[in-house]
């Protein structure tokens, strides 16, 4: 493991094909049957469906994954490292009140072991998006599924013969998020009132003077904070001073911050594409 470890740490920036395998660890989403990227086979090629403009976008029809993207498979290669994103990630998705990774129709989570072939990159880099010592390939091949006692694991085991289904307890740490059972409904709303934007966190409302928006700096920073491409600390930390701290001046700890800034950000980014789309 300690070998394997190194080869994920050791990934150069602009990527490379690997010689020999690696294993490692991500989560999937499931409606209590199909896995999302296992639809019909276990083994899957990246593709990337993002939208190639913008600042620091490769060109349309590029190799997933690609350093200047953030497409392609995310793997971890140590179970702690997986452990501790995704406790963060859940406190994350409690404070926004959406989890912006939810496909449409998908229950809850599961814990994959995975075997990664071919072209693989880094993480992208900033903290927000992946975790330490992430790569991103381009071809996976399931190898064991852990599945919460909340789920139908003989269900999921049907539609995934060739895989074991395992509960979710066999492995060495819980997971926050995945046992309680099915994901609530999206509590993160926005609706403008005059001068003043009302967006609906999962820690409750934040009223947005639309005036803190004129700032050509603060609109950057909502834009860069709501299309996680690159680096982007600087942009959040700008959203959280500039417009957080206004608005919601009780929320005190840095990383519930961040969670409010990405998801006000998130929907100020989706009402301003949908007028612009009118």
């Amino acid at each position: 493991m300690t070998d394997m470890l190194t080869r994920f740490r050791t990934v150069p920036k602009a990527g490379t094909t690997l010689d020999t395998p690696l294993i490692g660890w991500r989560y999937e989403w499931t409606d209590g049957q199909r896995l999302w990227n296992y639809s019909d086979d276990t083994a899957r090629a990246a593709l990337c469906y993002r939208r190639p403009s913008g600042i620091n976008r490769p060109s349309r029809n590029h190799q997933a994954p690609h350093h200047r993207c953030v497409c392609g498979f995310r793997v971890v290669g140590d179970l702690d490292v997986l452990h501790t994103y995704m406790a963060r990630r859940a406190r994350f998705t409690e404070v926004v009140g959406l989890d912006r990774e939810r496909p449409e129709g998908a229950t809850g989570l599961v814990i994959t072991k995975v075997e990664v072939t071919g072209y693989v990159t880094p993480a992208v880099p900033n903290r927000q998006v992946d975790p330490p010592f992430t790569v991103r390939a381009d071809h996976l091949r399931l190898l064991k599924v852990y599945a919460p006692d909340w789920m139908d694991r003989d269900r999921i085991a049907r539609a995934n013969p060739e895989v074991p289904i395992k509960p979710l307890g066999e492995l060495p740490r819980g997971f926050p998020g995945l046992k309680s059972g099915p994901l609530p409904e999206p509590e993160l709303s926005i609706s403008q009132h005059g001068d003043e934007i009302r967006i609906v966190l999962g820690l409750g409302p934040a009223i947005v003077p639309t005036a803190l928006l004129q700032d050509p700096d603060v609109a950057w920073a909502v834009h860069g904070v709501a299309n996680p491409g690159r680096s982007i600390d600087a942009d959040v930390n700008t959203v959280i001073d500039r417009i957080v701290n206004v608005v919601r001046p009780d929320i005190a700890f840095k990383a519930d911050q961040e969670a409010a800034a990405f998801g006000i950000a998130w929907t100020l980014d989706m009402m301003a594409n949908s007028a612009e789309s009118k």
